[in-house]
């Protein structure tokens, strides 16, 4: 849980990061640097580790890495015509739909406490992010439903591959996939892949470094005893991170509801948080209990 808290809070520093970068550079060539730049970086530290990927890590690694790709392609189609702050509320909807995925790939069926956090997670987002009154459902906000969904997945499948691989090099191969898919984007979109100034190259190296490959590989390592359902109301923190960032760095003010809206996501975060390390204390105690051969078939 702390590796997954960890990451989120580099996730949501993400967002006024982009938001400097892309002064200066396209969305296609701020991604297709951001991920190359990951890719190129996890295959050097692979290389001085000595790990070579398995079949079963290269299967993974690609299925995660195509649905990454499709992740940030509708995220950035989407925000062409929708509303950053709408585009926050419907991606968060994979708060509802992890569970769901979860038990028709896994059989997981999350636990009650899990349930009441991820709805108090959805309507904090919904105070958090949204303005009122709600702007008409424009075609942006049709490709981030996709997002959505795509990031439900993203956090089952990665559940399903961290049983068997390893976390990094699960991430250097997804980070690659993404990579030359949004190469492909910048190229077809005309970007290029330049980038001017030191501010802007600073900020892909940080993005592409600690925001990708530290960020993504500390995600996957904590979903490996973490349920999904768990994991993604502690990812879904991610846009008040960037709010309170967003407040301190760019002087953005907090209104009453994005107050109640915060609170909600917290106490739904130290909820499932608290739910898990009971649930790790109670295990052991436990598992401390027992003999060796009722340990064995434990």
């Amino acid at each position: 849980m702390p590796a997954i808290a960890f990451a989120t809070l580099i996730f949501g520093t993400t967002f006024v990061v982009i938001r400097a970068v892309l002064v200066s550079a396209g969305i296609w060539t701020l991604l297709a640097d951001r991920f190359l730049i990951a890719a190129a970086v996890g295959i050097a530290v692979l290389a001085v580790m000595r790990r070579v990927p398995t079949p079963d890590e290269w299967r993974w690694g690609l299925v995660l890495g195509v649905i990454a790709a499709a992740m940030q392609a509708t995220n950035t189609i989407g925000l062409e015509t929708t509303t950053a702050s709408n585009s926050a509320f419907i991606c968060a909807g994979y708060i509802a739909l992890v569970p769901f995925v979860g038990w028709l790939a896994m059989r997981l069926i999350p636990t009650p406490i899990e349930i009441a956090a991820a709805g108090a997670a959805l309507v904090g987002t919904a105070l958090l992010a949204l303005r009122w009154p709600l702007d008409h459902i424009v075609p942006g906000d049709l490709w981030t439903v996709g997002t959505a969904v795509t990031a439900a997945l993203s956090i089952v499948a990665t559940k399903m591959a961290v049983r068997t691989g390893r976390p990094l090099v699960l991430v250097v191969i997804q980070s690659a996939v993404v990579a030359a898919a949004c190469a492909a984007g910048a190229a077809l979109s005309g970007e290029g892949f330049t980038l001017h100034g030191a501010g802007t190259v600073t900020g892909t190296l940080y993005l592409g470094t600690v925001a990708s490959l530290g960020a993504f590989a500390l995600a996957a390592y904590g979903q490996r005893y973490v349920s999904p359902s768990a994991a993604s109301v502690v990812f879904g923190l991610e846009p008040l991170v960037a709010t309170v960032l967003g407040a301190m760095a760019l002087g953005e003010r907090l209104g009453p509801l994005q107050a109640v809206g915060g609170s909600l996501m917290l106490a739904a975060g130290w909820a499932v948080a608290s739910y898990d390390r009971r649930a790790r204390r109670d295990t052991g105690v436990a598992g401390k209990g027992l003999d060796g051969a009722e340990q064995a078939v434990a």
